[in-house]
């Protein structure tokens, strides 16, 4: 054939019109001639055709060509001229998945099959009507074909409307006649609103016209899809109209990002263009302007006339727009939703517009929009809509609006031959129908809730000209009529003709709308969004709702506490601890930083009072949680500098100096690498002795020469010397550091200030301090390094660097020896420094090390020399690294039954204190800081753990230590006791966790917290005794079981590094989890699954503690607030084993599985049972609920739910359990679902947690085994 190129035939080509043309005919039936039928669908032409040239050369070729063409397309012709009337054009037939299809309806009927004409197939090609979305009709019988235009407009209870004329009103129907059916009756109860339109009403343009004339001002601005106009870039599009006095603009708006839509009327403008005169409306999201545009002397003036903010329109993306204008009288009225919401006049008596050009402008830029079901109409004379709420306030039922403006109530009704007779308060009158505008006959919202008893209508057919929109159940659809059943109509017969668009399917829409919300819902609930999964369950259709709604609202519910109390015990102070007493109604205990105390029933201040000197608090200020405190040991001496190296002294090394502010003794100012560098040559230049390196300090070895053997926040300070004051803070730190309140924003001279207890100067401020170790960006690897109780620890995991002590820019808190800073090495400022260290070389064993550190001090002041650099020696030992947390401090408890508190101070002092006096009852001096202490109420004992690694038993009764054991080298920071005080656990800052009994004097058991992923700081022992948990801010929650001795992960880390505090629930099942954002996680010891996660909405929540019964929780925030919060039940199902007892439990799947849709790929029920053929079905094993909606199956083993309507899958309620289900049911009320597994166990899936129908759960299961045969 030649070769063929296909833009030659293509009717977009550029050839000469008649080429075009030509090229246009010959393209389309040599497609027809070469695509491919299969079953009487012709598929689209092969790709390797569609490359072919069909203007070959020579013109014998091309009239061969011709002629074949011509043959084929008098056959087409022939064809389709058998297939489908000369009056059908073509119309679209859309399906639920997306698709759409051109060609003509043939058939519906009432089996649900749908006959399509297409031209692809010789006989109408068959299609299961309930895949189909949408039809298009395009049907015009006769030309210029008169239909009854109509003067009313039936406004229905269902938002339905008919445009028809009025035969008859009673006090029982409405008569009226529409174009497609004369003296149909329609109870009068059954519409909303009567309007009266006035004679010359018309319409102008809807979705019947053909929109392809209009103007447009660019070609993306604009087009129109199946009657709707779609735009999606920024431009206007309009026409000419008939020279009218006034318009009604109807149509339903949809966007996606932002609603910026404006209309112009009465333009000067035909879509061209925007124009320069008219009616400008626009819509700015939920703001409307109304603006006109004048010539005055060859000059446009704009003019706002009104602008509105709507409250309807926010948070929305569709909505229903009614608007009116009228030219002489130059008024304007907007409706949104039924509601009008602006109503302008112009007050220029001047300015009469003239042209009728009307625009449809998207000022949104690329936002998509789309206007539905578009119409627009007019009518000549001076009638303009009255506004309805001049009608009385108190009129609530019938009433009338004239044209007049005027309004009365009716109380009957009564019209025939155009008057309209009414009855009022002041008498009867008759009215023409001219002067009415309408009549309300009854409040909408009254429909819509008895609507939401009866089924949703299937379909909705929009009507031609605007002639009406109805809703029904479809019966069928002949080549003429559409024959259906209407609420309030009854049975009727619509000619195809009058319809332009059918709406299919719509029950199965809206139900699949609805699945989707409750998928959403689960979704929601699943990712802590409990309110808003009630949200969207509340807003779903009444209608479709049943077991899995109910469900999914009871899942809901347990995940969601309620906030009973919400107060700040000590404002001005801070909070240390509160707790819970008691179960119903319980009381709070709370203690301030400064060892005051408080006793609360809910907002009432019990009593109060101080338990220990009122100055003393144990936290430094603006201690960070990254500072865990910790014993660590330095095992080998080593030698830092006296000061940070100097200018003077990195310029006589290297020969440069990288400073920006010079000055030979100021601190040389340098990045980490350049630190590196220093030490490197200096190794080459002066060699160490064999096992000594010149380096970096570690952190370690940092702070342990900064501290020089204090444990407070600075040299020469301790935990309780400086009272919690900010300027002590300062007034301390005056003497030993350069920071931003005596430096004047630049580094200093070093050693100006006064030497530590060790000799070095300014290990606070002047410049930060780069030490050796590596960490991980912001900080994050600093929760957990070092471990507890390390030796030398030294840190190689990260891309940033360590760096301590502050700079002549920080405040006092950033200058403490525990504050840990970082950044990346290749940072470099004017505040930062380093100090040289001669100390081992860390890639040698500590036993090389050791051979090579004696008689080194001559040498070493032999290399100091030489160096020009002054180092201090200091010696190996241990040290508490980081500082001490608020809730390791100043323990104090509340004896509810004694009516004291028992504390613990910074002297050692046990402290019992009457809380009707404040005065101390007794004391005990223990001679160490008590660190931690518990009261056992069964033993009357307090357990107390000390500075000093004891742990001390005391007697209330002798007011004796009973016992005493030392656990630890080092203070003891947590300590936790079984229920009756026979048993006790403590964790010291060395790491080690020992357990004893109080009847033996050696330890059950001892490990060393370092063997878990992270490091712990706090244990409990669980409810029964058997295990402990442990924990540590960021860490991993392990549970230890006291007597198999095994370890196990409950809670991990890697999920949320943040971890805030665990402990044990009161029913000893689970544990909760805070992390940060207020997130309270509970999660299942034996499977350490998280089955329930509730949102506090408290993002600063630190610390919680449970009631006695575990009902309710306090949550406590770093800003010392105390929110106690209602918890919801912790069940959803009950569970009777074949013994017959009953328990409870979470939902435990329910939370496991994460998309449990796209987890099981059998979607429909009938394949479902097809796939599972092998097992017989039989009542046992599938079930329907009492509503008909839902299905139950449990053939293969695990119970899932199905849509009984559609037959799709919804969701699997269990699966994988330890037996798999036999049997299934649904209760009789549909409210419960019943399942059996091989094992002889009833899982009873509830939707209310205390009664199943009219019996509670445990006498629903007695009920069950005698009535029913699950249990056989």
């Amino acid at each position: 054939m030649g070769k063929v190129e296909h833009s030659e035939c293509s009717p977009t080509s550029e050839f000469p019109v008649r080429k075009r043309i030509m090229g246009r005919k010959l393209w389309y039936h040599i497609c027809n001639f070469c695509s491919t039928t299969l079953n009487g669908i012709k598929l689209p032409l092969p790709s390797n055709l569609r490359e072919m040239m069909i203007f070959i050369k020579p013109i014998k070729v091309r009239l061969y060509f011709l002629i074949i063409t011509l043959l084929l397309a008098s056959n087409t012709f022939a064809e389709e001229s058998q297939l489908v009337s000369p009056y059908v054009r073509n119309e679209v037939l859309s399906f639920l998945d997306g698709s759409s299809l051109f060609g003509n309806l043939s058939s519906v009927n009432n089996s649900d099959q749908l006959q399509w004409n297409h031209k692809s197939s010789p006989s109408p090609i068959e299609f299961d009507y309930r895949a189909v979305d949408s039809i298009l009709f395009n049907r015009v019988w006769e030309q210029n074909s008169s239909e009854l235009e109509g003067l009313v407009r039936i406004h229905l209870k269902n938002k339905d409307f008919l445009r028809c004329s009025l035969n008859e009103i009673n006090d029982n129907h409405v008569t009226l006649s529409t174009n497609f059916q004369k003296n149909i009756k329609v109870d009068i109860k059954q519409i909303h609103r009567i309007e009266f339109l006035p004679a010359s009403y018309r319409v102008l343009y809807d979705s019947s016209y053909n929109f392809g004339s209009w103007k447009k001002s660019n070609s993306k601005a604009w087009t129109e899809d199946q009657g709707n106009l779609v735009s999606v870039f920024s431009g206007s599009t309009g026409t000419t109209l008939p020279k009218i006095d006034a318009l009604e603009v109807n149509f339903n708006a949809e966007w996606q990002r932002s609603f910026y839509l404006a209309l112009r009327f009465f333009s000067d403008s035909d879509g061209g263009s925007y124009g320069s005169e008219g009616y400008h409306l626009s819509f700015s999201n939920n703001r409307i302007n109304l603006q006109s545009n004048r010539k005055v002397n060859g000059r446009t003036l704009r003019e706002t006339l009104g602008s509105k903010m709507v409250d309807s329109l926010v948070g929305i993306k569709t909505a229903n727009f009614r608007i009116t204008v009228h030219r002489q009288k130059k008024e304007f009225t907007i409706w949104v939703n039924g509601q009008e919401v602006g109503r302008w006049k112009d007050p220029k008596e001047e300015f009469v517009p003239s042209n009728n050009g009307i625009l449809f402008i998207n000022q949104g830029g690329n936002s998509f929009l789309k206007l539905k079901e578009l119409s627009i109409a007019g009518w000549n004379g001076e009638y303009f809509p009255v506004v309805d709420g001049n009608a009385k306030k108190e009129i609530t039922e019938q009433y009338i609006s004239f044209k007049n403006g005027d309004a009365t109530e009716v109380k009957s009704t009564f019209f025939q031959n155009g008057i309209l007779s009414i009855e009022t308060t002041n008498g009867n009158f008759s009215v023409p129908q001219s002067k009415i505008s309408s009549l309300h006959l009854s409040d909408i919202s009254d429909q819509n809730k008895s609507m939401e008893s009866k089924p949703i209508l299937s379909e909705q057919l929009i009507l031609r000209h605007s002639h009406g929109k109805l809703s029904l159940n479809l019966d069928s659809i002949s080549k003429d009529s559409i024959l259906g059943t209407h609420p309030f109509l009854g049975k009727v017969s619509i000619p195809v003709k009058s319809v332009k668009r059918l709406l299919c399917n719509l029950s199965i829409k809206e139900l699949n709308a609805y699945l989707d919300k409750l998928q959403q819902a689960r979704r929601a609930i699943k990712n802590n969004s409990t309110e808003t999964a009630l949200e969207i369950l509340q807003k779903t259709n009444p209608q479709f709702r049943g077991w899995y709604w109910k469900r999914l609202r009871l899942l809901a519910l347990n995940s969601q506490t309620k906030e009973i109390l919400w107060f700040n015990p000590h404002p001005e102070i801070g909070l240390n601890r509160a707790y819970l007493l008691g179960q119903e109604s319980p009381l709070i205990f709370t203690n301030s930083k400064d060892g005051h105390y408080a006793l609360w029933d809910g907002y009432a201040k019990l009593v109060d009072g101080n338990y220990t000197h009122p100055s003393y608090s144990d936290e430094e200020l603006g201690r960070m949680e990254n500072e865990k405190w910790k014993k660590i040991s330095i095992s080998q001496p080593f030698w830092l500098g006296k000061t940070e190296v100097t200018q003077l002294q990195f310029q006589k090394l290297m020969n440069s100096n990288p400073s920006k502010r010079k000055g030979q003794n100021l601190p040389v100012e340098v990045n980490w690498f350049e630190c590196k560098e220093f030490c490197k040559k200096l190794n080459q230049k002066f060699p160490a002795p064999q096992g000594l390196i010149w380096r970096l300090p570690t952190e370690a070895e940092w702070e342990y020469s900064c501290r020089a053997g204090s444990n407070g926040p600075f040299c020469e300070t301790n935990n309780s010397m400086l009272f919690h004051n900010e300027q002590a803070y300062k007034n301390h730190l005056m003497k030993f550091a350069w920071f931003d309140e005596n430096s004047e924003n630049q580094s200093q001279i070093v050693g100006q200030k006064d030497p530590n207890d060790w000799g070095f100067h300014d290990m606070h401020g002047n410049v930060w301090e780069w030490c050796l170790d590596s960490l991980t960006s912001n900080k994050i690897s600093l929760f957990n390094i070092p471990a507890y109780n390390a030796t030398d620890p030294y840190s190689t995991k990260g891309e940033w660097r360590s760096l301590k002590g502050g700079s002549f820019q920080n405040s006092f808190n950033r200058c403490r020896a525990a504050y840990r800073g970082g950044n990346l090495p290749i940072t470099s400022k004017a505040d930062r420094g380093f100090r040289l260290c001669l100390g081992p070389n860390l890639e040698l064993s500590n036993e090389t090390v050791k051979k090579h550190h004696e008689h080194l001090n001559n040498q070493i002041l032999n290399l100091e020399n030489s160096i020009n650099i002054p180092l201090i020696k200091v010696k190996s030992g241990s040290f508490l690294m980081g500082s001490r947390r608020a809730n390791q401090s100043t323990p104090a408890i509340y004896d509810q039954m004694q009516k004291c508190v028992y504390s613990g101070n910074q002297d050692g002092k046990f402290i019992r204190t009457n809380i009707a006096d404040g005065s101390i009852d007794w004391l005990i001096d223990l001679n160490s800081t008590i660190m931690d202490l518990k009261l056992s109420k069964k033993s009357n004992r307090v357990f107390l753990g000390t500075a000093d690694g004891l742990a001390h038993i005391v007697d209330l009764k002798t007011k004796k230590v009973l016992y005493e054991f030392k656990n630890h080298s080092c203070p003891l920071i947590s300590l936790t006791i079984d229920d009756d005080g026979s048993a006790f656990a403590t964790i010291g800052v060395d790491g080690k966790i020992v357990y004893r009994k109080l009847n033996q004097e050696s330890p059950v058991t001892s490990f060393s917290s370092n063997d878990y992923n992270g490091t712990v700081e706090h244990i409990e022992i669980s409810p029964d005794g058997r295990k402990i948990l442990c924990y540590g801010l960021a860490s991993n929650v392990h549970i230890f079981d006291l007597k198999s001795g095994k370890k196990s992960m409950a809670f991990d880390k890697s999920k949320n590094p943040s971890l805030l505090k665990a402990t044990w629930h009161p029913n000893g099942k689970y544990c909760a989890v805070l992390t940060p954002n207020g997130i309270l996680s509970f999660v299942e010891i034996k499977s350490s699954m998280n089955f329930k996660t509730f949102n506090m909405n408290l993002p600063k929540a630190c610390d919680f503690y449970f009631s006695e019964n575990g009902n309710q929780i306090l949550i406590i925030t770093s800003e010392g607030v105390c929110s106690l919060h209602d918890l919801p039940e912790d069940y959803s199902i009950f569970v009777m084993n074949k013994e017959g007892k009953s328990s409870k439990t979470p939902d435990y799947f329910f939370n496991l599985k994460n998309d449990l849709k796209d987890s099981f790929r059998f979607q429909i029920l009938k394949d479902f049972i097809s796939n599972n053929s092998h097992i017989k079905s039989s009542e046992k094993n599938i079930s329907d609920s009492p509503d008909g909606r839902w299905i139950i199956t449990c053939i293969d083993g695990a119970l899932r739910l199905w849509r009984k309507e559609t037959g799709m899958y919804v969701t699997t309620l269990a699966e994988n359990l330890s037996s798999p289900f036999i049997d299934c049911t649904f209760s009789k009320d549909g409210n419960s679902i019943l399942g059996k597994l091989a094992s002889g166990h009833l899982l009873l899936y509830t939707t209310n947690q205390n009664k199943v129908g009219n019996h509670t759960p445990e006498d629903f299961f007695k009920k069950m085994s005698i009535e029913s045969d699950i249990l056989e």
